[in-house]
């Protein structure tokens, strides 16, 4: 497998310097980037997620599948978000992302082991803080009520594939208090966030039916990652959590959706 994902590596290098040549295009909304950043923040949780299901041995070939399309996503999206790099800021924070990102994806398409996991914890931690503030200047930049609902939407998405990372790395022995602290605090923040989005009254029919299933699924993922015994609930959690995911997705979708109609009325 290693081999396999070192030639995959040398392929993104190149699909990576092709796609930075791609100047600014109109059609790449503001919305569209602030989503796209946003979903580079739930993919730095959710390559680790992968790499640590890897090394669990659970469902590893699909596993190895979904890591290699993480890693390609988040290499397109880092490249197409150059687009707005003619605001000073957002180049500086681009930058600052791509000299973490490059370690972290050689890294985790490497050899699986515990004690490389746990290196890439800190990695993962880094890279998520750069990506989380790279959002907010997107956000910054919108200065409206649907960017401040697609960064909240779009980062339960970050979120919940948090929670499944720190489940399965409590599964293969990796924990620590701090990470159970950490764990507790991330469901905090998705249930209050969850909320937050129900009570909005920007919400249209569709986006409170979203958030109706959101909820049912957030219920299930929930009761999943607070069972005992957790090495008999890998594949519960998992289910759970792309479940979830898929449903986060949908709904950031509908807020990128409607914030464009009210910027183009």
């Amino acid at each position: 497998m290693v081999k396999v994902f070192r030639s995959v590596l040398m392929l993104l290098v190149v699909v990576g310097l092709s796609i930075s040549s791609v100047y600014a295009a109109p059609e790449y909304s503001l919305a569209d980037a602030l989503n796209d950043a946003g979903r580079q923040r739930m993919l730095t949780q959710r390559i680790l997620k992968l790499y640590t299901q890897i090394g669990l041995g659970v469902q590893q070939p699909q596993a190895e599948t979904e890591l290699i399309d993480a890693v390609t996503l988040f290499d397109t999206q880092y490249q197409k978000l150059h687009q707005w790099q003619h605001e000073p800021k957002i180049a500086e924070q681009l930058e600052r992302i791509g000299r973490i990102w490059g370690v972290y994806k050689e890294r985790s398409l490497s050899k699986v082991n515990a004690p490389e996991a746990q290196k890439l914890l800190s990695i993962s931690e880094s890279l998520l803080s750069e990506s989380d503030r790279l959002v907010q200047l997107f956000e910054q930049l919108a200065g409206t009520q649907a960017a401040a609902l697609i960064n909240v939407s779009g980062r339960q998405r970050m979120l919940a594939q948090r929670m499944a990372k720190y489940y399965l790395l409590g599964s293969w022995g990796i924990e620590t208090p701090a990470m159970s602290d950490k764990m507790d605090q991330v469901r905090l923040e998705f249930a209050a966030a969850l909320l937050q989005l129900k009570s909005n009254t920007f919400n249209n029919a569709e986006i409170v039916e979203r958030l109706a299933r959101v909820e049912a699924d957030w219920a299930w993922f929930n009761s999943a990652i607070q069972q005992p015994g957790r090495d008999r609930y890998n594949l519960v959690v998992l289910d759970a959590s792309e479940q979830l995911l898929r449903q986060l997705e949908r709904l950031t979708h509908l807020y990128v959706e409607e914030g464009k109609k009210i910027s183009h009325s």
